[in-house]
């Protein structure tokens, strides 16, 4: 408040402050890693109220509040309860951030909501939380930690209804190989090519928060159409129920008007989206880069912060499928020739049958599915890979195979 108490203003530290914590919430962070980097850093992000020092809740409330665009929205207490009264009041307080990046926030956070959420640990091990899937039943994969006395410590990923016992058998897949296995293929496609080909922009964020603005107009507008038709439930004048059928029109006018805008702008974010595509693939790769160069514990947990809300904008999911058989009478048929070398290559096989006696012995079987398995991924735009590690092969889906044979004819 200005010293004659006739203006509102804005205390700008305190204010860097907010839009540092929407800047994090659009990128991806959660209320527990926003949080904890404030208290990491207090003297550069001192609380704004009289608390020595952060928490969540107060966070969710700054990221839930539209006050930091400005708007005002009167309230009473109603039986003890606390109240909207009456239609909020624009420019009411001096902005800090833009509508459309906190409704662009609000959006990310509802996304974080439905999956990927929780505590990350120290380093933030897993970059494929809330993306990897079972291929086998369609489960979430949990990563998990094991030592041996032979391979020492290492993690693993694995379906959680195996590690239950609830109806699935596949088996773990190791992490460091499967991330190994990852890397190889954004270092080895090309992303712009997997995605729809477009003169594309660095606009897709500017876009998002004009489709969260629109998403947020249409529910208002619904809430305004709905109270509207509950009035004609009552008995009202002709000349009354004349104008609220007006207005009925009018507000559903409006949006018809939101949802063609939406559609408008989904198609200028796939136009956009290759050149974006390529750039996040190039932050990606070089990110992964910097991880083999620094030991420090909270540059590993950024940088691989960062590495995750990349996969995560262009990645709907990743299914593993690695629960493979053989029985020993199957060796000849479905061994590849790759992997019958390697095994004859043995000092003690050189048979068929002590080939077949290897591949019916746990560890025979475990490297008969470790050559099976392999990945699918599912680009957001719906543009599917398939990644076989151990022939470090990349394949089309059926579907775009299909999709490019119909084009040549």
């Amino acid at each position: 408040m200005s010293a004659d108490r006739q203006e509102i203003q804005i205390i700008e530290s305190k204010a860097a402050t907010v839009r540092f914590i929407y800047d994090w919430s659009v990128d991806g962070q959660g209320l527990f890693t926003i949080t904890r980097h404030l208290n990491e850093n207090i003297d550069k992000y001192p609380p704004i109220t009289t608390a020595k020092k952060w928490n969540q809740s107060f966070v969710a409330k700054i990221l839930k509040s539209p006050a930091v665009y400005g708007m005002f929205q009167p309230h009473s207490r109603v039986s003890g309860k606390r109240e909207a009264v009456g239609d909020p009041i624009e420019a009411y307080f001096p902005s800090i951030i833009s509508q459309d990046k906190f409704n662009l926030a609000q959006s990310r956070a509802k996304g974080r909501s439905v999956k990927g959420a929780g505590r990350k640990g120290e380093t933030f091990t897993n970059l494929f939380t809330g993306l990897i899937k079972c291929g086998t039943c369609g489960g979430s994969c949990l990563l998990r930690s094991k030592y041996s006395k032979l391979k020492g410590g290492y993690k693993y990923l694995r379906c959680t209804n195996s590690l239950e016992k609830a109806g699935c058998a596949a088996p773990a897949w190791r992490y460091d190989e499967l991330e190994a296995a990852f890397v190889r293929f954004v270092r080895e496609v090309k992303f712009a090519d997997v995605f729809l080909s477009s003169d594309s922009g660095s606009k897709i964020t500017k876009f998002e928060a004009h489709k969260a603005t629109a998403i947020t107009k249409i529910a208002e507008l619904n809430e305004k159409y709905n109270a509207l038709l509950s009035q004609f439930e009552t008995a009202l004048p002709e000349t009354l129920k004349a104008k609220l059928s007006v207005r009925s029109i009018e507000l559903d006018t409006e949006i018809e008007v939101q949802l063609k805008n939406i559609a408008d702008i989904e198609l200028a974010i796939t136009e956009l989206l290759s050149e974006n595509i390529e750039k996040d693939q190039a932050d990606f790769l070089s990110s992964y880069e910097a991880l083999e160069k620094t030991q420090d514990t909270a540059k590993l947990r950024k940088i691989r912060y960062m590495m995750h809300g990349l996969l995560k904008r262009v990645i709907e999911n990743i299914v593993v499928h690695n629960n493979f058989d053989i029985n020993p009478w199957e060796v000849d048929g479905v061994v590849s020739d790759k992997l019958r070398k390697q095994v004859l290559d043995k000092p003690k096989i050189k048979t068929e049958a002590e080939l077949e006696t290897y591949f019916s012995k746990p560890h025979g079987k475990r490297a008969y599915a470790k050559s099976e398995r392999y990945i699918i991924i599912r680009f957001r735009n719906g543009t599917v890979r398939v990644v076989q590690p151990y022939t470090n092969q990349t394949y089309l889906s059926v579907t775009e195979k299909l999709v490019k044979l119909r084009a040549k004819f």
